[in-house]
């Protein structure tokens, strides 16, 4: 998420070329009380006097005539071209403000302040080269006036010349580190360069500078949650709300964060309290109904937010779909198909829409008519998850080449999709083609070579063929400290230990996987499988019969029961 700038600029428009609002200053014949040609000075002093008084009480036309008889008799002061100007502003002439200032620089080119307003008004005519060359030559004269680094920044920015914005801010934060808003434009640019390091840097420099900086906050939440680091996002949420609870911006913030880190309750309780506070807010109910949808302990307190957002907007796409999967989840096919159907092709969520309709499809038995949906959508939305449905529905139906030619030519539109190769990966193993899946595996980690599921396929499954052990003892372990705590990564470690026959450590991993996954019948049976080996045959017939009450099918695992069964009884091995 990249920041907005356009609010940054239009403040700094403001500033830039705020107008003359009284006496701001005396030009050098008011302070002297005489012309510099010694004639005359007393009346300019006059007419500008006048001017002064006019203008505070609130007769702009009449200042404006009583400066420019005062500037006639003082046509070189430097300060008198520069309210005159500021007065041409507040009424709108900006060409006679820019031409006065402009006169009056010819003769004192050196006049920082008439410099800094004639690039303000550069500014506001969105004359760039010309404002962007005002303000280096202010910079040039007096480095010391902070606010031109801060336009000349913000002018680079909007033309795209990022090096030179960045260049700039860090040439005023050299001058003055501590410089608030500095170090937060700085932020704020590097965010858009997507340096996301360098930016959160600056923001933390920012808040250090002013800790309850709300814009600071905000935004380095906002890179938290860009960047997937929704834990750090929540805490800064939540330190806004510590100070203001009103800010039901942050609020909502809060509970999305909430949401994307599965804690359900949590973002409920927080998009409730958004409503509280304006009740009819769209996008905060439709939030509440997905986090019913997903928690899907209230199943019964979601249908009716979406039923209400479309009853407001028939073609509300979002609630269309969450409504139509609220009803798959409660068993009613019926609307679930009639809701998916009227997701329309302009909605993001249209393919998904066609896949559960498929879904629905294949379980009423029409197979058929589920594939043929799907290769009809393929016909104007050529997406991966399509092919990948499809190629699933394919081989369901056990029709295992016409799933291998559906993901084939899936990645011959997007040969980048790794979803699409593990699938393929996995499905050529299934076909007994395993070397075949190895290579695909292999492509997958050379363009990832931490892809968790990648790197436990390849690792299981050279130990379960009892090859290059070492190797997959290396893969599976990387895989479990990518995903640590992972039931079924944490079995093919204790496979792999079991291959190598450590039987001690593939125990110890097995035996964790059981707790962890006590449901999973090929875990209870490798357990099994390492107890028999150390001689344990009482447990070894417990967690084969387990397994076997959740695989009624399987031949291998009868056989094994049967062959333990009058196999005559062994000492343990120690």
């Amino acid at each position: 998420m990249t920041g907005n700038k356009r609010p940054i600029l239009l403040f700094l428009l403001a500033l830039a070329v705020l107008p003359w609002a009284g006496c701001t200053h005396f030009g050098p014949a008011a302070a002297q009380g005489k012309h510099p040609d010694g004639t005359g000075g007393e009346t300019s002093y006059y007419h500008y006097s006048v001017g002064v008084l006019q203008n505070l009480a609130g007769d702009t036309d009449g200042a404006i005539r009583s400066l420019e008889k005062a500037f006639s008799l003082d046509p070189r002061s430097a300060s008198l071209a520069g309210d005159l100007s500021s007065l041409y502003l507040k009424k709108g002439n900006v060409s006679g403000a820019i031409e006065i200032l402009e006169k009056s620089l010819i003769v004192h080119p050196d006049d920082v302040d008439n410099r800094l307003l004639l690039a303000g008004l550069f500014l506001r005519g969105k004359e760039y080269d010309r404002a962007i060359e005002e303000y280096e030559h202010v910079i040039r004269l007096d480095p010391g006036k902070e606010n031109a680094y801060l336009y000349l920044s913000l002018l680079y920015r909007e033309r795209g010349e990022y090096e030179k914005a960045s260049g700039t801010l860090k040439r005023l934060l050299a001058l003055n580190p501590d410089h608030l808003a500095g170090n937060y434009a700085l932020a704020r640019l590097f965010r858009e360069m997507k340096l996301e390091r360098q930016s959160e840097a600056h923001y933390r420099k920012t808040l250090e500078i002013d800790p309850g900086y709300e814009p600071a906050l905000m935004d380095l939440a906002g890179l938290h949650e860009s960047t997937g680091k929704y834990e750090e996002a929540t805490e800064e949420y939540r330190r806004i709300l510590e100070e203001d609870p009103g800010r039901i911006d942050a609020r909502f913030r809060l509970g999305r964060m909430l949401f994307e880190q599965n804690l359900y309750d949590e973002a409920i309780a927080e998009f409730l309290t958004v409503l509280e506070q304006n009740p009819g807010n769209r996008q905060t109910r439709l939030a509440l109904g997905m986090s019913y949808f997903f928690q899907g302990k209230r199943l019964d307190l979601a249908e009716p937010i979406f039923l209400e957002l479309l009853k407001e907007n028939p073609s509300e796409e979002t609630a269309r779909y969450f409504l139509a999967a609220t009803c798959e989840k409660q068993g009613n096919p019926d609307r679930a198909m009639e809701n998916f159907s009227k997701v329309t092709p302009a909605s993001g969520l249209y393919v998904n829409s066609r896949i559960h309709m498929a879904v629905l499809l294949k379980d009423e038995g029409r197979f058929d008519e589920a594939v043929s949906l799907l290769e009809k959508t393929l016909e104007s939305k050529q997406e991966a998850p399509l092919y990948g449905a499809l190629a699933s529905l394919y081989e369901e139906n056990g029709n295992m080449e016409k799933a291998e030619e559906t993901l084939l030519q899936g990645l011959g539109r997007a040969p980048g999709n790794i979803e699409m190769r593990y699938r393929l990966g996995v499905l050529y193993e299934k076909m007994g083609q395993f070397e075949k899946g190895l290579q695909e595996m292999q492509k997958i980690l050379d363009a990832d070579p931490d892809h968790v599921e990648a790197l436990n396929f390849v690792g299981y499954g050279l130990a379960d063929r009892g090859l290059r052990l070492e190797e997959a003892e290396r893969m599976v372990k990387r895989a479990l400290q990518l995903k640590p705590g992972n039931g079924y990564i944490t079995d093919s470690m204790g496979w792999v230990y079991f291959r190598m026959n450590d039987l001690p450590r593939a125990a110890k991993y097995l035996e964790e996987a059981h707790r962890m996954l006590p449901e999973d019948p090929t875990i209870a049976e490798h357990l099994g499988d390492v107890y028999l080996k150390m001689g344990r045959n009482k447990e070894t017939l417990r967690l084969y019969r387990e397994a076997l009450k959740r695989n009624p099918d399987s031949a291998e695992l009868k056989k094994k029961i049967k062959g333990l069964l009058s196999a005559p009884k062994k000492k343990p091995s120690r």
